[in-house]
């Protein structure tokens, strides 16, 4: 997911992030990220369910502790990767709640993963 906020961060202002100049400028630019307009600062709700998973990963007698251990694994290996290449046909750019719609005009759904629609837009 990382990848899709550095590419985003080329073209800032096709995102509605005008003026951005680093990642965190896009996380905290007006409309993108539900409750993390104040980035690093958490919104509530974002706090309370960072912890929940947290806790059920921590948490060996809950059954999906596996799962949310892998979960938050997979997160770390994800973001911490180099040699990960976008592998859209175009530039991932976005990512929504899956079922949720296409962000704006020009997006294209590339695939579902976990529950998130990750969308590209052709590269220039």
């Amino acid at each position: 997911m990382d990848k899709v906020l550095f590419n985003r961060l080329k073209n800032p202002a096709k995102f509605g992030a005008n003026g951005a100049k680093t990642v965190g400028d896009i996380i905290r630019a007006p409309g993108q990220f539900r409750g993390f307009e104040h980035y690093p600062n958490y919104s509530h709700a974002i706090v309370n369910m960072l912890q929940n998973i947290i806790n059920i990963a921590n948490n060996a007698k809950d059954k999906r502790h596996e799962d949310f251990t892998d979960f938050i694994n997979a997160a770390v290996d994800v973001t911490s990767d180099e040699s990960i290449q976008d592998p859209s046909p175009g530039i991932l750019v976005a990512w929504r709640t899956a079922g949720s719609g296409s962000p704006g005009p020009g997006f294209t759904l590339h695939t579902t993963i976990l529950g998130n629609d990750f969308y590209y837009i052709p590269k220039a």
